[in-house]
């Protein structure tokens, strides 16, 4: 009767062990692994970025603008008329003008300029007027309410001979400091070109020119073209 008990005891013992033992216990709560997180992005990654940021800046820098000069390398590609004379096409007409009232350039302080004008007369006895004037100051020295440049085109026409004023057509451009906008009624300087070959003074001009009385025509509208030999 003991031999039994204890086989009795043996085999209850070993039936606990096979449930609670540690292999069970690994097996019943066995579950899958985690997935390792993502590793944070690093932040030193946008350096090429900063660079392309770094070579834009210097590129909006630049080099300061050249300031403007009163004398041109060479003329538009019009035909210049006789000394003495001027000839201005607009509108598809050509006005000739064989008196010169002034025509050259001039130096005062830090002020240079050129200035041309003269006298013409239509068939109907209309009298005609042009003049040109470019004006450059020293960028070290500009007037207060003054341009460092400054150009004009006018083309004027009388309704008789000693008569008012019927047509002023003009274009008026100029530019505050070197590298400035243009203001006025273009975006572009200079439109006057002058030069000074050997003491002979020639200068021309193109640019849209516009109608200060637009009530009247007679100066017309469009791309003027200037040509002045003094």
């Amino acid at each position: 009767m003991t031999a039994a008990l204890v086989l009795g005891l043996a085999a209850c013992g070993g039936d606990d062990a096979g449930t609670d033992g540690p292999g069970a216990d690994a097996e019943a709560v066995a579950e899958p692994e985690p997935e390792p997180e993502p590793e944070p992005e690093s932040e030193s990654e946008p350096e090429p970025e900063r660079e392309s940021e770094a070579e834009g800046a210097g590129e909006v820098s630049g080099e300061p603008a050249e300031p403007a000069t009163l004398l041109a390398d060479e003329l538009h590609p019009i035909e210049l008329p006789e000394p003495g004379t001027a000839r201005v096409t607009l509108a598809g007409e050509t006005y000739v003008f064989e008196r010169l009232g002034a025509c050259g350039v001039s130096q005062i302080g830090e002020r240079s300029s050129f200035t041309a004008d003269g006298f013409g007369e239509l068939p109907d006895g209309s009298d005609l007027y042009f003049s040109l004037n470019r004006l450059v100051f020293d960028v070290d020295s500009i007037p207060t309410g003054q341009d460092h440049e400054w150009d004009l085109m006018q083309l004027a026409v009388e309704q008789e001979s000693g008569g008012g004023m019927s047509s002023n057509a003009w274009h008026d451009t100029a530019r505050a400091m070197p590298g400035e906008p243009v203001r006025g009624d273009g975006d572009t300087l200079p439109v006057i070109l002058v030069v000074d070959d050997g003491g002979e003074i020639s200068a021309t001009a193109v640019a849209e020119m516009r109608l200060s009385m637009s009530d009247l025509d007679r100066a017309g509208e469009g791309i003027g073209e200037f040509a002045v030999s003094c």
